[in-house]
């Protein structure tokens, strides 16, 4: 009997080893896709402030803000959307599939409208991608910026009398959108 116990010894002792390193693997495992899950599923805030020189606009309640610069005339609006909910509706509309959505609905449903990507600026916690769109009457360049389920947009915008201005103003623009920062959104309980 003792020479029993010894022949399973070994044969039990790195079964045991080895159902306990897959126990290991699968919990380090499961516990990178909650979180991973948690950093897709998570609200944010947007920070920001009010452009040196640019006045304070009344706005929609759909808007976070509207600036104005007193000089150029041209417009500047933040908006942003969030999805509560414990998973990701809609993985394809990151940044740049909103990006691409928003130039595709230009395309389509928008007679007379040209659209272009353009660039990414990298924020604080968030990267926007821009896109320009146009007519002969009115000019809007988005900045489309996604984290989790959130998702914000930054207009710069111009109408007919003020569209030649809008390219002078895209560096002001990106240095703007450069200090916009993203900050996790705490639901209260």
């Amino acid at each position: 009997m003792a020479s029993g116990l010894k022949k399973g010894i070994p044969l039990r002792l790195p079964l045991f080893g080895v159902a306990i390193l897959l126990f290991c693997g699968a919990f380090a495992y499961r516990k990178h896709l909650a979180s991973e899950r948690d950093q897709n599923t998570r609200n944010y805030s947007l920070n920001f402030v009010q452009p040196v020189g640019w006045k304070v606009l009344p706005h929609s309640p759909e808007a976070l803000f509207l600036f104005q610069d007193p000089q150029t005339k041209l417009l500047m609006r933040g908006a942003m959307n969030d999805v509560v909910a414990d998973y990701n509706p809609t993985p394809d509309l990151d940044r740049d599939g909103t990006a691409q959505w928003l130039l595709d609905v230009t395309s389509k449903n928008l007679k007379g409208w040209t659209g272009e990507m353009l660039d990414t600026i990298d924020a604080n916690g968030v990267s926007f991608r821009l896109v320009k769109r146009w007519t002969n009457e009115k000019c809007v360049i988005s900045a489309i910026g996604v984290r989790g389920n959130t998702t914000v947009v930054v207009t710069l915008s111009a109408d007919k009398g003020q569209i030649d201005k809008i390219d002078p103003s895209l560096p002001k623009f990106r240095t703007y959108l450069a200090g916009l920062g993203f900050q996790r959104h705490v639901w209260a309980e």
